[in-house]
């Protein structure tokens, strides 16, 4: 049998798990509208996390062996509100949980909390679940399959690593995330297709692009891997034949390789998206409530800049749909 995605899982004992609670109590500025203030309490506080916590994180950071750490029995409170079922940019006013702070401070042990000022108005930690007029569209508030990818490929700033944090599961447990090891994947591959990858022939339809290809509208053609790193989304297209073959190749070896998880209320997924593609699998909502909740954090390595809220380079190539999604100003 051909090998698998491996990651590490961490179970929190109920002493753990009352630990991290502590820590995180120390953040109490609101990430959505308090960025700064955040950010420097999480990174302070992250410091006081346990050492088992605090060495698995270290260890995903240093990228020793797995892509992924999968942290179960995270404390979370004793009621969690009704799933919203507005649009993401609708909750500017959103009151924290108090599971933020937790997302904070695992988080800050791994890398520099950031943010897209273009998605939901530049929130640090961005709410994820279903919403009913997006049912089909490639993003995390739609019910589809979201196809496997690398977070913001492309992106003059793209994250390192993300969190996803379960506040509530998918009461029919169709939804899984799926994570795949690039290097595993890669290593599927043959020479031949490798060395395409390392050429400007892949990019993504889009009716605001600028460069054309066999008559569609395209952003610039890029390399997909490169000297530090590889950047995917299933929904790249390839500028020559060969380009199309690569990724068809490519496509395969990440089905081969991907293991899907299911998130649990107070499981906490960290992934390296330097070296793994993730995605989710199709579900049906019922948009009463009850339906599958994430929290999400996206970090990078230290910049020096200071910035927390950074503009993604890419929103003005976005296809007029997805601006409309995004609820982007045209």
């Amino acid at each position: 049998m051909a090998p698998t995605t491996r990651l590490t899982t961490l179970d929190l004992t109920p002493a753990l798990s009352a630990a991290v609670h502590r820590t995180a109590a120390v953040v109490t500025a609101n990430p959505y509208s308090e960025p700064e203030l955040f950010v420097a309490q999480a990174k302070y506080a992250s410091g006081s996390l346990p050492a088992p916590v605090r060495d698995a994180l270290a260890a995903l950071r240093t990228h020793q062996d797995r892509v992924a750490l999968l942290i179960r029995g995270l404390p979370l409170p004793w009621l969690v509100p009704e799933t919203p079922r507005v649009r993401f940019d609708f909750l500017a006013s959103q009151t924290p949980l108090g599971t933020e702070g937790i997302l904070g401070v695992l988080g800050s042990a791994v890398g520099e909390i950031f943010a897209y000022r273009e998605w939901d108005r530049g929130h640090l930690v961005q709410n994820r679940y279903p919403i009913a007029s997006h049912t089909e569209v490639q993003a995390s508030s739609g019910s589809a399959e979201l196809v496997l990818h690398t977070e913001a490929s492309f992106a003059d700033v793209s994250p390192d690593h993300l969190v996803l944090m379960a506040l509530r599961a998918d009461p029919a447990g169709k939804a899984r995330t799926s994570v795949c090891d690039i290097g595993l994947a890669l290593s599927r591959l043959t020479e031949r297709a490798r060395e395409r990858l390392k050429r400007p022939e892949f990019a993504f339809e889009t009716d605001q692009g600028t460069h054309l290809s066999g008559g569609r509208r395209m952003t610039k053609p890029q390399p997909i891997s490169r000297a530090v790193q590889v950047e995917y989304a299933q929904s790249l297209v390839g500028c020559t034949r060969a380009a199309c073959k690569a990724l068809d190749e490519l496509a395969a070896a990440f089905g081969a390789c991907a293991v899907n998880i299911a998130l649990e209320p107070g499981d906490a997924l960290v992934i390296d998206n330097r070296r793994a593609v993730h995605g989710r699998t199709a579900f049906t909502p019922a948009y009463d409530g009850t339906d599958r909740w994430l929290q999400r954090l996206l970090l990078r390595h230290p910049s020096g800049d200071g910035a927390c809220i950074v503009s993604d380079s890419r929103a003005a190539s976005y296809p007029s749909s997805y601006r409309r999604t995004l609820a982007l100003p045209n």
